[in-house]
């Protein structure tokens, strides 16, 4: 029995002790295929898996990237949409022959005629009622006077409303202005106004025009051509109040509604910053977003999609490569068992490439010596490596190039921004015109710029500025061009753009010999107030220079340098106007105010010690000697005047100041003080000087009382004479009255009326 026991166990210690030799010391065919599955399984994990989470990286930033074009996309559609409103308002502008109606409506009604302020009235109203129908974009148009009251709108209910303090009355009265959204207390509907000064013919701003726009457009705008699968969406959220203002895919949210939304990226568009990541929505679902914010509407635009649908590629890739990675270790042990000796070197270089691979070296690929399994398993282990190269080569250039055209955009509208404030900063029409070119010319790193206006009768743009030495002696030539000729006379007449990307081929291009290195030129019209004042010529040494987004940044641009321009030519003439009635206001007032001394019974007053006041008609040498300087004197007074000259101790110090009334000296204002209570204080001659203004303009206003009360009574007394003379119709009647009442009326000795000639 106990023999019985003991064989099993020797049985099992010796079979184990095989199956362990066999592990150690078996067949090479053996060991083969154990370092087969070693040297080739781990490397293709290794290399599934890196793909796989490259891949996973990569489509995660494409997702992002197409995420934030969209985004960008929308961007643009909306303030094209906000630049669109402006210009269908300026559409809305009277013209030259509907201005005397819509000065009609803006003025007082109690001071105009009734039937012509009600013909005007119904006659504007049509026609804005005919732009709605027509153009189908506002609302509703109204007109406001400057003091904010609605005198005309298609809205009855808002007529005589006060729209003053609101911020698009304020911005619109001085310049084309589109508001933040708002939501409407008369429809209960998120709005938009855009607003823009009503100028008479001088260009002083009589007025202001303004339209009320829903948000059906935008509505439009964020739904069309998402493309962004069944979980994406692209909406509009009000920054102040967090509000949806576009629809959602979510049933339960609703545009328009009270309720605020919060997301990480309805948080960081809020503080105007742009962006993009991963993270939760309004509804509380993983998405990735790109953001970013409309500062013109005042808006949060919002591009995402579901996290699980846009990583559904991701998974599915993943699952490829899990597969073609088992695929290759199963026909890496097929071939281990079928082929043995012959496939050891192979292998072993498939392995060692497949190393450097995994170690980052992409650009490396196995060598196929053979066409069996193994020289497959090589051909298999390089298209994936290719395959991975091509993909992350394509990502990185399209990262690349992306982000070379948005920094070559932000350039470009930096630089028109910086454009804008420089023109908007002067004030003087040729230093604008000269910083401008400059300012261009460095900024958008150009061959050359040029600047034309148009002369009095429009039939030459004249050159104002240019750069470098062509632009110096083009200026000295008085340089211009015939409208309709060459680039920048058709620039003009068409009123639009013309771009030569390859100037040689352009038959409209006038060839100049003074600039010879030019291969593609812009031509763009300058734009104030609805008209064309000239054009700008921008010019390049590279062939296709200029392409659509340039050309729209450089319109803008134009737009704002013309209206500097011709708001910096209105400013000099106004200066001008104002010095030309300063100046004859300050000689009328010179010449009333000598009248009034020149026939006045009185000249001056003085206080003396005891407070006493006096009339004086003596100019002492003090007095004149402000009088003549036209400024405050300081002086002394000494005991004996004769004895100026012999070292006599002054007892007095004046201070005499003159009176001006409008750059006019009328008058001294003169005070004395004793010798030993020192000499005048600062805040003393400060006082007086204030004083002396406050009586220059009192007086002034007393003259012009009394000038007008002696009119007054001098036109009551003509009628009164007047009256009493055409009683009769007897001449010498008429003549006895008329030398009666002149006699009385004048307070004269002696009025003598004759009849005749000296011949008699």
């Amino acid at each position: 029995m106990s023999n019985t026991n003991r064989k099993p166990r020797a049985v099992k210690v010796s079979k184990t002790r095989q199956f362990f030799r066999f592990l150690r010391f078996g067949t090479i065919r053996t060991r083969l295929l154990v370092t087969f599955i070693i040297l080739v399984l781990l490397p293709a994990l290794a290399v599934g898996s890196i793909s796989s989470l490259l891949y996973a990286r990569a489509a995660r930033t494409q997702v992002l990237g197409h995420l934030e074009s969209v985004a960008s996309l929308k961007q643009a559609e909306v303030q094209g949409w906000a630049t669109e409103l402006i210009t269908n308002l300026l559409l809305a502008m009277p013209s030259t022959d509907q201005l005397p109606a819509t000065q009609i409506l803006l003025l007082d009604p109690d001071l105009v005629d009734q039937g012509a302020y009600q013909s005007a009235y119904e006659r504007e109203l049509n026609r804005f009622e005919l732009i709605i129908t027509r153009g189908r974009v506002f609302d509703e148009i109204f007109l406001v006077n400057p003091d904010g009251i609605v005198v005309l709108t298609t809205d009855p209910t808002r007529i005589g409303l006060n729209e003053f303090g609101y911020p698009y009355f304020e911005q619109g009265l001085r310049r084309p202005y589109v508001s933040p959204q708002y939501l409407s207390q008369q429809t209960n509907r998120r709005i938009i106004t855009v607003a823009a000064p009503v100028s008479d013919t001088e260009g002083q701003v009589i007025g202001l025009l303004a339209g009320r726009v829903n948000l059906d457009r935008l509505e439009g705008i964020m739904a069309s051509g998402v493309g962004l699968g069944e979980t994406g969406e692209t909406y509009l959220v009000g920054r102040r109040d967090y509000r949806l203002l576009t629809s959602s895919i979510y049933p339960d949210y609703v545009a328009g509604e009270s309720y605020p939304l919060f997301s990480e990226g309805i948080q960081r568009g809020s503080l105007g910053a742009s962006g993009r990541g991963e993270y939760q929505n309004y509804a509380g679902e993983p998405v990735f977003g790109a953001y970013l914010y409309i500062d013109s509407i005042d808006m949060i635009l919002l591009a995402e999609q579901g996290r699980a649908e846009a990583l559904s590629a991701i998974t599915s890739s993943v699952a490829l490569n899990v597969a073609v990675t088992v695929l290759v270790v199963l026909v890496a042990i097929l071939g281990a068992l079928f082929v043995t000796n012959r496939i050891t070197t192979p292998i072993s270089n498939l392995a060692h490439t497949a190393e450097k691979i995994a170690g980052g070296e992409l650009e490396l690929e196995a060598t196929i010596s053979r066409e069996d399994e193994i020289g497959a398993l090589a051909g298999s282990f390089n298209l994936m490596t290719s395959q991975l190269r091509q993909t992350l080569t394509g990502l990185e250039q399209q990262v690349a190039d992306r982000t070379a055209v948005l920094s070559q955009r932000t350039a470009y509208l930096q630089a028109a921004a910086e454009v804008g404030r420089a023109a908007a900063s002067v004030l003087d029409p040729d230093q604008l015109i000269r910083q401008v070119v400059d300012l261009i010319r460095e900024r958008f790193n150009l061959y050359y710029v040029g600047l034309f206006t148009l002369d009095e009768p429009e039939e030459w743009a004249v050159l104002r500025a240019g750069t470098g030495d062509a632009g110096k002696i083009m200026l000295e030539r008085n340089h211009r061009i015939r409208i309709g000729s060459g680039m920048i006379g058709w620039s003009i007449a068409n009123q639009q753009p013309r771009i030569a990307l390859r100037a040689e081929l352009d038959d409209a291009r006038l060839v100049n010999p003074l600039l010879p290195l030019t291969r593609s030129e812009a031509a763009i019209p300058l734009r104030s107030r609805g008209r064309v004042i000239g054009a700008l010529t921008v010019q390049s040494v590279q062939p296709d220079a200029f392409d659509e987004a340039t050309v729209a940044v450089f319109e803008t641009m134009a737009d704002q340098v013309g209206t500097a321009i011709d708001n910096a030519h209105l400013f000099a003439e106004s200066q001008v106007a104002y010095e030309s009635l300063s100046r004859a206001y300050g000689e009328q007032t010179q010449q009333g105010w000598l009248n009034r001394l020149r026939f006045g019974h009185s000249l001056g007053y003085r206080s003396d010690v005891s407070g006493n006041v006096v009339r004086t008609e003596e100019w002492l040498p003090e007095l004149a000697l402000v009088y003549e300087k036209r400024e405050a004197v300081i002086g002394h007074v000494v005991e004996d005047a004769g004895a100026a000259g012999s070292g006599a101790q002054p007892k007095e110090i004046f201070l005499g100041v003159p009176v001006f009334i409008r750059d006019q000296i009328i008058g001294v204002i003169q005070g004395y003080k004793p010798v030993n209570e020192g000499e005048w204080r600062t805040d003393e001659i400060e006082f007086m000087q204030d004083v002396a203004n406050i009586v220059g303009m009192t007086l002034e206003n007393a003259r012009l009382y009394e000038d007008t009360q002696r009119r007054a009574e001098n036109e009551r007394i003509v009628s009164d004479v007047s009256s009493r003379i055409r009683q009769s119709l007897d001449v010498d009647t008429v003549m006895q009255t008329a030398v009666v009442e002149l006699q009385r009326a004048l307070g004269l000795k002696d009025i003598t009326i004759r009849l005749g000639d000296t011949h008699e």
